[in-house]
């Protein structure tokens, strides 16, 4: 029925790479039987629009597409009220052009969605992007064939080792969004061992000191708050405030002592001075066993973040 459509990797018949084409040599012009329903011979292209408006408008279309979109939205069990609901829209509303935002309106004025946050875990790719858009990232991923490890080669990378390579789950139905097939030990830790090392990743080479890093944790520290005003209480609650836009416990208090180590919490930190490596800036922090509170306290103000990030608060949604 839709033979003969396809998004070509080449040019076909004058049509872009990239966008719809129709080639009626490779298209089955015979009679055939699909939902109960016979299409004739020879109608070409109607065959395939035809077929596609029947799955469209079909209530099993309705229902299995607003089960996902409540999955997504609310948890991993909807109510059966919420999905008939947001099935019910999306059928009758099957040619409006803002169909999906008319069942996203059912289902986010909805109770349950009210009541639903923190009961559900964000995969490793929303940890990920999530991570990117709270701590301000410059980061555009890029293809590359170079010898150079790249962001975005270890970014992919760590990625597949979380359990969720991009657009490689081999059913059409998209990875799993309940909460225990990404609870696994494996896979959590892995996710535990990303987030952290975005905030070490590095422009153009990844693990080269040289280069800017993607998220520049120190920078935006200092821009935020005024020498005076850098102790590790207050560091760690702008870093609270911005990433989970709240400051829970214990996970605030255990960022703030990891901080501060042998210093009160208010007592204010050197997040400046700096060694050198190979000419450049090391990032680090200098050594000092002697008063911890000045011992890589650069490096540290980065790890520090990244216990925010690996915090239980930051993995729901």
């Amino acid at each position: 029925t839709i033979s003969g459509s396809n998004w070509p990797y080449t040019p076909v018949n004058g049509v872009p790479l990239g966008q719809f084409a129709y080639d009626s040599n490779t298209h089955d012009q015979g009679v055939k039987r699909i939902l109960a329903r016979y299409f004739a011979a020879s109608q070409g292209q109607v065959d395939g629009t035809t077929l596609f408006d029947m799955l469209a408008r079909h209530p099993s279309t309705a229902r299995h597409v607003a089960t996902k979109i409540c999955r997504r939205f609310v948890g991993s069990t909807p109510s059966a009220a919420l999905i008939d609901n947001a099935a019910s829209v999306f059928q009758q509303q099957w040619q409006a052009s803002n169909q999906i935002a008319q069942v996203l309106q059912v289902i986010l004025q909805s109770a349950e969605f009210k009541s639903s946050w923190g009961t559900a875990m964000k995969r490793p790719a929303l940890s990920a992007v999530s991570t990117l858009r709270a701590t301000g990232a410059d980061f555009t991923p890029k293809p590359d064939n170079t010898t150079t490890y790249t962001p975005t080669e270890e970014f992919m990378g760590r990625l597949q080792a979380a359990g969720q390579r991009l657009f490689y789950w081999p059913a059409p139905n998209g990875y799993p969004d309940d909460a225990i097939a990404w609870s696994s030990t494996g896979t959590l830790g892995m996710t535990l061992r990303m987030l952290p090392r975005l905030l070490e990743m590095h422009q153009t080479e990844s693990y080269n000191n040289a280069y800017p890093f993607l998220i520049d944790i120190q920078a935006q520290t200092l821009a935020a708050l005024a020498a005076n005003q850098r102790t590790a209480a207050n560091v760690i609650g702008y870093w609270c405030d911005r990433i989970l836009g709240y400051r829970p416990e214990p996970t605030y208090s255990v960022a703030v002592d990891f901080l501060r180590q042998n210093v009160a919490a208010g007592a204010v930190l050197d997040l400046i001075t700096d060694g050198t490596d190979n000419g450049h800036p090391a990032h680090i922090g200098t050594w000092n066993l002697n008063d911890l509170s000045k011992h890589y306290t650069i490096a540290r103000l980065r790890t520090a973040v990244g216990l925010i990030l690996c915090s239980p608060e930051f993995l729901r949604r």
